[in-house]
């Protein structure tokens, strides 16, 4: 990911998006908490999400990255040569789909306001 000139928008977006992951770190530090102290049935099963992506810009794809790495339990782990889609391992995985809306909803949603 290469940057380009930054052509940010939409100030009040990108605060709420701060809250936003603020509370999510806040949130997920408890949930790899109770993952961690689990035991049998309550154990994590972590796997892969494949998010398909609507969000283009290089400035706002870097923001997404950091985004996925700051909050606990959720690594970026590869980008489509096209772009076009974002392979992310969820440490307590439990409705795929689900976890594919929230990242499309909290995340890429406000960055593609924001920066396109």
């Amino acid at each position: 990911l290469r940057p380009t000139p930054v052509r940010f928008s939409h100030p009040w977006v990108a605060f709420k998006l701060f809250l936003r992951v603020g509370r999510d770190v806040i949130e997920w530090n408890w949930r790899v908490l109770r993952g961690t102290l689990g035991r049998g049935e309550h154990m994590p099963q972590g796997g892969f999400i494949t998010v398909p992506l609507d969000l283009r810009d290089p400035n706002g794809l870097a923001v997404l990255a950091a985004i996925m790495c700051v909050i606990p339990g959720t690594i970026w782990s590869e980008i489509a040569l096209d772009r076009s889609a974002l392979l992310v391992h969820i440490f307590d995985l439990e409705d795929a789909q689900h976890e594919i809306a929230l990242i499309k909803q909290r995340y890429e949603r406000p960055l593609m306001e924001i920066f396109e």
